[in-house]
């Protein structure tokens, strides 16, 4: 059974919506939900989520923000139940010279937790920051 649902809007720019949802009996559950905003220059979401009911949920979200500049945000969760749970989130923004950002944490049930967070920040000169 495989159900699409497709919104298109275009104002002052492009306004796009798309919903895919695709259910498989064999196993599987997918769903997919991507939006996609463009204005007066350009800022772009897109979130996408696959569900597999044998042994393993994986979600993912990803958006990207480009404007008078560049800015981008992009976050990225992968949840496999199997023994381990996976999370990442990588943000960088870059504006009127450069400032950069990166989180990434790293679960995992099977005994060990693991997270680290890297930050680099450049302005106006150089400032680094590194956490691990």
């Amino acid at each position: 059974m495989t159900e699409a649902i497709v919104e298109s809007d275009e104002k002052a720019g492009r306004v796009t919506e798309a919903m895919v949802e695709s259910y498989e009996k064999a196993g599987r559950l997918t769903g997919a939900i991507v939006e996609s905003y463009e204005k007066a220059g350009r800022l772009t979401g897109a979130i996408v989520g696959s569900y597999e009911e044998a042994g393993r949920l994986t979600g993912a979200i990803v958006g990207s923000y480009e404007e008078a500049g560049r800015l981008t945000v992009a976050i990225v969760e992968s949840y496999e139940q199997a023994g381990r749970l996976t999370v990442a989130i990588v943000g960088s923004y870059e504006k009127a010279g450069r400032l950069t950002g990166a989180i990434v944490g790293s679960y995992k049930k099977a005994g060990r937790l693991t997270e680290a967070i890297v930050g680099s920040y450049g302005k106006a000169g150089c400032l680094t920051e590194a956490v691990v």
